[in-house]
């Protein structure tokens, strides 16, 4: 039986980010349909510092059967790479002995691309595969491909523009990273991205191998109560979902909403209470929200478990970020429940979701623009019924699995298996 070692940036239970959670579920989807997995997650101590999980000297955790955790302390953000690696033989040693065929990677960050070349080097009969969740091997800026100090959408990176973003690494050093991440990528037997836009960008920057777009998978939700409200209340209610952070748009949401000045339309905000956003975005938005007269809510942090009954109080989920984002989970969510999203109209948010289809779009970055596309779906109940009709549900987990497993067949490792030098390896082992 083929054994595989799923590898996450992070754990759930640490940092509840979409890319963790899709390692995650895929992993709990592989075990329930009986394959031999594993699940491998990183855990940067530098996101909690206030928490030591490991003792002094432990290099591998095992949390629950089948789930270990591993260290990332000190990461070189550059390369993205670990500055101290004493766990590398804890964890290669344990990886020997559970005979891994196929090592799948959600991610680079955190897990470090000097440890991913070590397995390469220790393990060269396996199969190496990487979703691709952001575009981290192009954009230093955590992949976002939004410019440092402007903001600005970055289209077209150069080595030049990167030195002019983080002027403490010159032009040259950031042809040899651009060198190097796109050799590390090309070593992988598969490469994965839930969006044709990611792959697209990935190609154009100079990978010159497929990248394989397989949409995330979801886990189903569980029947939820009914939403004691007809329509047309439904449709004049709109709410944000995520992260109060500038990426996320949070503040294009409620400036917009502030634009709309109908007393029966409604917007909430499941995700940070008024104190974060003020402290986030600035003193002067107390004002605007006073001057909503209580139809703006802050609702604080949500338990992710519960998201599809909150989604339900809502008849439209808006999602303005100002980056170009992959594959939002909360798109996921809001078709899973039936409710048509109103996105930015760039990136994977853009592919996701059709225009007029089973959503809408508004301009990027503008809140005049959202403002004005929640003035016209504000209590538009055909609208809102047409658009419902256009949603197709994101694949099951399950489903998602099976395109998985037929593409770790796909690969011949035979055709092109090269003698490595394992003696490093064999050391590691011992120690």
């Amino acid at each position: 039986m083929t054994t595989i070692a799923i590898f996450s940036h992070g754990h759930p239970f640490y940092s509840k980010g979409g890319g963790e959670v899709v390692a995650f579920n895929s992993f709990g989807a592989m075990r329930r349909g009986n394959l031999n997995a594993y699940l491998y997650c990183a855990v940067n101590q530098d996101l909690k510092p206030e928490y030591n999980l490991f003792a002094a000297h432990e290099h591998l955790l095992e949390f629950r059967a089948r789930e270990y955790l591993f260290p990332a302390r000190k990461l070189d953000l550059f390369l993205c790479a670990h500055n101290h690696r004493a766990f590398f033989p804890a964890l290669i040693r344990k990886l020997s002995e559970q005979k891994i065929d196929v090592f799948h990677f959600h991610h680079f960050w955190s897990v470090g691309t000097d440890l991913i070349v070590q397995l390469m080097e220790c393990f060269p009969a396996a199969k190496f595969v990487l979703t691709l969740h952001e575009l981290l091997a192009i954009c230093l800026r955590d992949g976002q491909m939004v410019k440092n100090k402007t903001d600005e959408l970055c289209f077209r990176p150069s080595d030049i523009e990167c030195h002019m973003c983080f002027p403490q690494f010159d032009k040259d050093q950031f042809r040899a990273r651009r060198l190097f991440l796109s050799e590390f990528l090309q070593r992988f037997d598969l490469l994965i991205s839930p969006s044709a836009f990611v792959a697209k960008r990935i190609q154009e920057w100079g990978v010159e191998k497929e990248v394989h777009v397989i949409e995330n998978g979801y886990t189903a939700p569980s029947a939820a109560p009914q939403v004691d409200a007809d329509d047309e209340v439904i449709t004049r209610r709109f709410a944000f979902f995520g992260q109060p952070t500038p990426f996320k748009g949070l503040d294009i949401f409620v400036s917009a909403a502030s634009q709309v000045s109908r007393g029966d339309v409604t917007f909430s905000v499941y995700g940070c209470d008024r104190r974060k956003f003020v402290e986030q975005f600035g003193p002067q938005w107390d004002v605007v929200i006073d001057n909503m007269a209580g139809r703006l809510q802050f609702l604080g942090p949500y338990d992710p478990r519960s998201v599809f009954q909150l989604m339900q109080h809502n008849g439209w989920i808006v999602i303005p970020s100002i980056w170009w984002e992959n594959s939002p989970l909360v798109i996921q969510e809001s078709f899973l429940v039936g409710r048509p999203p109103i996105v930015a109209d760039i990136g994977g948010m853009r592919e996701k979701v059709e225009n007029g289809v089973n959503g809408l779009h508004f301009t990027a970055r503008n809140s005049a623009a959202l403002a004005s596309v929640m003035r016209r779906a504000a209590g538009n109940v055909d609208l809102w019924h047409n658009l419902r009709f256009g949603i197709n549900p994101p694949p099951t987990m399950e489903e998602m699995t099976r395109l998985l497993t037929n593409l770790y067949a796909s690969v011949d490792k035979n055709a092109s298996l090269a003698p490595v030098a394992q003696g490093n390896c064999e050391r590691m082992r011992r120690l």
